[in-house]
Formats: structure tokens, sequence, C-alpha cells
């Protein structure tokens, strides 16, 4: 019993040794990238709306790509950290991206979008603050 517990507190110290090396920017890269996001939730100043859908998006160490991502997610670019809580992101085209949780099987963003498309009378794009809740397909 007593070699259990040794095993088991120098296992537990191996691993806090091993998280401790990692940025919060790389604890983030690490569950952000090579993973393919679906949309499944998306409110537009806390209202729950039905736009872009079918948005798959898929981020590469420094690039991504979209799927039916309109002009709210283009086709692919490039994105970076904004400072080194691992929570801020900046793409290519100015945007400003916040992660606001993300897990193995949840991405929660948050950004602010200024512009509104209207097409047949129905909103593909709606400015205010966007909030999209994205599931991992598997």
């Amino acid at each position: 019993m007593k070699n259990l517990i040794i095993a088991v507190f120098i296992c537990m110290l191996f691993i806090e040794c091993n998280t401790s090396e990692y940025s919060a920017n790389d604890l983030t890269r690490r569950m952000l990238i090579n993973k393919n996001w679906e949309l499944s939730i998306v409110t537009v100043d806390g209202i729950t709306r039905n736009i872009y859908s079918g948005l798959v998006l898929n981020f590469r160490s420094s690039e991504y790509t979209s799927l039916n991502g309109l002009k709210i997610f283009p086709a692919s670019g490039t994105w970076k950290f904004l400072g080194d809580d691992g929570k801020r992101i900046l793409r290519d085209d100015g945007l400003e991206i916040t992660i606001e949780s993300i897990s193995e099987g949840q991405l929660e963003i948050s950004f602010y979008w200024q512009n509104s498309t209207f097409i047949g009378g129905r909103g593909s794009e709606l400015a205010g603050l966007n909030k999209l809740i994205f599931r991992r397909r598997l």
C-alpha cells in the first residue's frame, strides 16, 4: 500500500511538472489545432440566431480554414495569439477573437462584428457581439 501511495505521488508530481512547462498559449494551441470544429450555437448580442449554418473551422499552428464561413470566416487565413494568456487571437484581417472556453470537445469564441449583410430579408451576418459555440467533429 505504501508503495502504491508513493507511485501515485510520483506520477502526480511528474504530470504537474510536465504541464507547467507549457505556456497558456501552448496549451490552448494544442487543444485548438488539427481538429474540425462544427458550429452548434450562435448568439448575437445575447439573442440566439440561426445564422452561419454549416460553418466548420479547422485551425493549424498559424493558419485556419473554414467551410461555409461567408464573410464572417473567410475560406482561409492566418492567426496568432495576442498576449500570453491563451485567450485572444488576431486574424490576418484584423478581427480580434476571444476564446471564452476550450476543451477537447467544445470551443466557445466571441468577437464584435461590425457589418450586417441581408440576403432575401434574412441576416446572413449580423453586427454586434457574436458568440459562437463549436463542437468537435469526430
